[in-house]
């Protein structure tokens, strides 16, 4: 590792980064069917939020093209990188994702040459300075615990010129109505108990799970969420010029998910995509997606 990278996570982020890596190990086959086979409306529109990305990466790189995937889990997003003449170096906390990774660039038939895995996270990867043409960052910066640093590495491995797309979940989103949805639950529960004291009831199980596996386990190690704003300024502070955003993505609707279905739910993400072409309402998407330049 080059002199200056930026130092391991601290000791106390060691219980959060095996979190991380145990849930996505368990999950690894339901994220690496996601793209193939959706089988809800969140794996579509997670499907499209990478065809977005990726289409914003293509502006920018090319046949023979050194991209850096962070976060890159099985491999989908190098997948698409790969088939416009890069080379793609992925990187992974979960050894499990990787091995899938792997079996997908195979089946691909991928010159092995032609990309590498690393698995560790980004401050473990040793990775050089300036040795990337671009980064593409999708679902990855909410789950580091420390934000600034993380996009600072970034920063340091990127060239001169050099290209970030970067995702991460809004704050305030139409699917959680604004911030709101979790006052008019803490409201509900409060009259449930002044109208009609219950026992406490027995532990339910896991709901079904928002990116494949249980809502609680991703809310735990998914630490951050972000305002336009503040994303902005992150990578502003870290030293990127930002060039675009684009909100994406309405689904996973709180108090009205389960009445509307998933037809409902689709007619929504539809029609607010398509008011969003013409009125600036992305920053309350369920995504972010930057695009950044190094100066």
């Amino acid at each position: 590792m080059s002199q200056d990278a930026q130092s391991a996570p601290r000791p106390k982020d060691a219980e959060h980064i095996d979190l991380i890596e145990t849930y996505f190990d368990a999950n690894a086959k339901d994220w690496s069917d996601l793209y193939s086979s959706a089988k809800r409306v969140n794996d579509l529109v997670l499907a499209d939020r990478k065809n977005a990305s990726v289409r914003h990466l293509a502006k920018h790189v090319g046949e023979g093209s050194y991209v850096l995937d962070v976060g890159c889990g099985a491999g989908m997003t190098a997948i698409d990188l790969m088939r416009l003449g890069c080379r793609v170096h992925g990187v992974d906390i979960s050894s499990k994702m990787l091995d899938h990774a792997r079996e997908n660039f195979e089946q691909a038939g991928f010159d092995p040459k032609r990309w590498e895995l690393s698995c560790a996270g980004l401050f473990g990867a040793e990775l050089e300075s300036e040795s990337f043409d671009a980064i593409a960052g999708l679902g990855f910066l909410q789950y580091q615990d420390d934000e600034a640093a993380a996009l600072r590495e970034l920063y340091r491995v990127l060239k001169p010129g050099g290209t970030l797309v970067i995702t991460g979940p809004t704050q305030r989103k139409f699917a959680n109505w604004l911030g709101m949805a979790r006052y008019y639950y803490a409201l509900r529960r409060r009259v449930s108990r002044l109208l009609k004291p219950k026992p406490k009831a027995p532990p339910q199980p896991a709901s079904k799970p928002v990116e494949g596996g249980s809502e609680e386990v991703l809310h735990v190690i998914s630490t951050h969420a972000y305002s336009y704003g503040r994303f902005r300024r992150l990578l502003s502070d870290a030293g990127f010029e930002v060039t675009s955003c684009k909100g994406h993505g309405y689904v996973n609707f709180e108090i009205i998910g389960r009445r509307i279905g998933s037809r409902g739910e689709l007619f929504l993400h539809r029609a607010f995509t398509a008011v969003a072409k013409v009125l600036p309402i992305g920053r309350w998407a369920n995504d972010l997606i930057f695009v950044a330049r190094k100066r």
